[in-house]
């Protein structure tokens, strides 16, 4: 027996896309009739098909629903809604593609017959089953992929191995090895490497209390971009601040200070699903 409250939000989610239908109809019967008299006074258009008019308008409302859905669900958390099937996340893809409905409208005359040919083949019920599912869980696995991804960024994922990461009284020092080396000038990936630590700085902050680190790690990663040639090796950046930066001739170390390490480590504690490394033994 269907789940009343996914039959409800399936209801709206049919009446979302029918009234953009409705909306749809009249200019792209007009358009279609436009297109029509230019061709009969042979100039050439490129005319929309009503498969492909209404493959951008279901793509439109599965788009707008994923932000909408996100936004009010997601928190802290860095993972989007998505319908699109993908992996990690419902396997089920509620896209369209033109071909499709090519196929669904292909002994169908109007466009309003078109239009009711899709909404009685599509998967409403579904579609309210995996938003409901992956609202449910969206704030968790966001902070888990942020969660995931800074530890790895910052080299404090246990494999197994001897830590790389030294703890030392005031500071905890990762680093991060430059793509540009062989280059001679710093790269893409070197800044923005940072600038994606500064994001998931952020949730980390949003999650924890402020910490002056994500500012740290943007203002690093705007000086690495900004410089027009590399930095002197040992190079002191940002020193003193919570996070501070010495360069080298192919990787940066990154110095956190004690208090900061402390918190991000209890973030990870809390949301990572790896194994983070003991930097008590690391010191």
């Amino acid at each position: 027996m269907m789940n009343p409250k996914i039959e409800q939000l399936g209801q709206t989610f049919r009446e979302s896309l029918m009234e953009r239908l409705r909306n749809l109809a009249r200019p792209l019967a007009d358009y279609h009739k436009a297109t029509s008299n230019l061709t009969a006074l042979n100039v050439d258009v490129v005319e929309t098909s009503t498969a492909a008019a209404v493959t951008q308008t279901l793509s439109g409302f599965l788009r707008d629903l994923e932000t909408s859905l996100t936004r009010d669900y997601a928190g802290n958390g860095t993972v989007k809604v998505s319908f699109k099937g993908e992996r990690g996340g419902d396997p089920r893809n509620f896209y369209r593609s033109e071909m499709d409905l090519r196929h669904l409208f292909r002994n169908i005359d109007s466009i309003n017959d078109g239009f009711v040919a899709l909404m009685n083949s599509y998967p409403f019920s579904d579609l309210a089953d995996s938003a409901m599912k992956q609202c449910a869980t969206l704030e968790d696995r966001g902070l888990q992929a942020c969660a995931d991804r800074l530890a790895s960024r910052l080299h404090l994922v246990n494999h197994g191995g001897k830590c790389s990461v030294k703890a030392q009284r005031n500071r905890v020092i990762s680093y991060k090895h430059f793509d540009s080396y062989f280059v001679g000038a710093y790269s893409y990936s070197d800044w923005d490497a940072l600038y994606e630590l500064a994001r998931d700085m952020r949730v980390v902050e949003a999650e924890m209390g402020e910490l002056g680190a994500s500012e740290a790690l943007r203002e690093c990663g705007d000086l690495i971009k900004d410089a027009s040639s590399r930095f002197e090796t040992r190079t002191k950046l940002l020193e003193g601040r919570p996070v501070e930066f010495v360069v080298f001739n192919n990787h940066m170390d990154i110095r956190i200070r004690a208090d900061v390490a402390d918190t991000v480590l209890a973030f990870l504690a809390l949301h990572s699903q790896h194994t983070i490394y003991d930097l008590a033994l690391a010191a």
